[in-house]
């Protein structure tokens, strides 16, 4: 069974973050990165739409970014790196929306956990010859992001929260087959 790949929505929508304000950013990109996470969970997990609308609904067991980003894990969709930068993400959305003191990726505790994502110096790349497909790309055979800015967006923590977004959506885009389990009895 395949799964769908990036969608032209979906990259329109991060690219029309560059706009957006620091706190858009962070939450709007969290959001984004959730979405195609529960959608690719509950394409994997379906058996029943009842109980996997039980499950992923708001104030389900896995209604929660953060348990939607273990199970991934759990599932391994993704390395130990991936998942680091996963609880990254959601803690800084969690920031800008629970804090409103902090406005921008230059404010603590957000310019702290910027630092800490990592994905983006390996994913990402600004020399487009070095860049490779997301469909049939090997998960160990970086870059999947060009930009020509990217040292420049690197250089900064609202630059490298959107590259890191934009890594982690294209990584779990790139998950094309995975094969379901079939039912013991």
């Amino acid at each position: 069974m395949v799964h769908a790949s990036l969608t032209e929505d979906t990259v329109a929508a991060l690219l029309a973050l560059e706009g957006d304000s620091d706190r858009s950013v962070g939450i709007v990109g969290a959001a984004l990165l959730e979405s195609r996470l529960r959608a690719l969970e509950i394409w994997l997990l379906e058996r029943d739409e009842k109980v996997s609308h039980e499950l992923f609904r708001p104030a389900g067991a896995i209604g929660f970014f953060e348990s939607q980003i273990q199970l991934g894990r759990l599932l391994g969709l993704y390395s130990d790196a991936a998942y680091r930068d996963l609880m990254a993400v959601k803690r800084i959305r969690n920031t800008f929306a629970h804090q409103v003191a902090v406005r921008t990726f230059d404010d603590q505790p957000v310019r702290e956990l910027v630092r800490d994502l990592r994905l983006v110096d390996t994913y990402t790349t600004g020399d487009p010859n070095r860049v490779h497909p997301v469909e049939g790309t090997p998960p160990g055979d970086p870059p999947w992001v060009f930009r020509e800015d990217r040292d420049a967006l690197v250089a900064t923590g609202r630059g490298r929260f959107l590259l890191t977004v934009m890594v982690l959506t294209v990584g779990l885009a790139s998950v094309v087959e995975i094969p379901k389990a079939t039912p013991v009895f």
